[in-house]
């Protein structure tokens, strides 16, 4: 039986192979203390906060305030990478922070942070998030940031996020999903720059919510933001383009620019579709 147009292309996704994406991304973020980024991502559109992501802070806030976090809290990220985001959310509200990070070398940055949170309240695991559980079900919330869309195995992490929540608490999810005139270059494209290997439909995150028994499920198109961070980052790097004391390599600049150029447009025509989810 032939598969509907759009089914066609997400079957590409099944192709892609994990190492070599996961290789890929290692070799992004062990670059993302570097000068572009903070030129062209951390200080125009996280006001300086390493967030290597889009929805940053405003997604975070979300956090603080619809879960009321403060010092008797207790909060999981599943992919903390460098652990800005939890550092982030320690300083603002207080809580208690855990990471759950596979990268040794993002975990070693994340336990190495400078910040100004009460001893005690980051703390940074390195492993598989699809594979660690937690040991009882006793954190405020959970929170994935920019992390499904590059790992293949959405139940285990799902699955790791329902081990640590008591029923009725909230896992808070912000990504980029396959819009609805998704493309296979496009995956493809995303695959090859960055390691997107599960740029799935918002619909299948649901579905995969509901089978890891979170009975109620908020999901918001937040295209909106996507496209204005991506805008933000092509301004960025136009103005670091005419500056002809910029330290940045040209050839880094131009790729950025092409980079940036792509999924902006990906975002506009609705090939990627971001997404904010809430799940209890």
């Amino acid at each position: 039986m032939k598969l509907p147009e759009k089914e066609q292309v997400l079957s590409n996704l099944s192709g892609f192979n994990v190492s070599e994406a996961e290789a890929r991304q290692q070799e992004i973020y062990a670059a993302a203390d570097s000068e572009i980024w903070r030129q062209a991502v951390y200080e125009p559109l996280h006001g300086g906060w390493d967030l290597a992501c889009i929805a940053g802070r405003p997604f975070l806030n979300f956090i603080i305030s619809d879960s009321a976090l403060g010092p008797q809290s207790s909060v999981l990220e599943l992919g903390s990478g460098a652990g800005a985001a939890c550092d982030y959310l320690a300083s603002s509200s207080n809580a208690a922070i855990v990471g759950i990070e596979r990268n040794a070398a993002q975990c070693e940055r994340a336990r190495a942070r400078r910040s100004d949170v009460r001893p005690g309240s980051l703390t940074f695991v390195c492993a598989d998030a699809s594979k660690w559980r937690a040991s009882s079900p006793n954190f405020t919330c959970a929170y994935l940031l920019d992390t499904l869309s590059l790992v293949d195995d959405w139940d285990g992490m799902l699955s790791a996020a329902r081990s640590a929540l008591p029923e009725g608490q909230a896992l808070y999810i912000a990504d980029q999903c396959a819009g609805e005139n998704i493309q296979a270059d496009t995956l493809q494209r995303a695959y090859q720059l960055d390691g997107f290997l599960a740029l799935r439909p918002a619909a299948h995150l649901r579905e995969v919510l509901k089978n890891q028994r979170f009975g109620s499920v908020e999901q918001r198109d937040a295209n909106a933001d996507a496209i204005a961070a991506f805008s933000t980052m092509q301004a960025a790097l136009g103005r670091l383009s005419a500056t002809p004391a910029s330290t940045i390599d040209p050839d880094v600049l131009a790729a950025w620019s092409e980079l940036t150029d792509f999924y902006l447009a990906a975002f506009k025509n609705r090939e990627l579709v971001y997404t904010r989810t809430k799940a209890w």
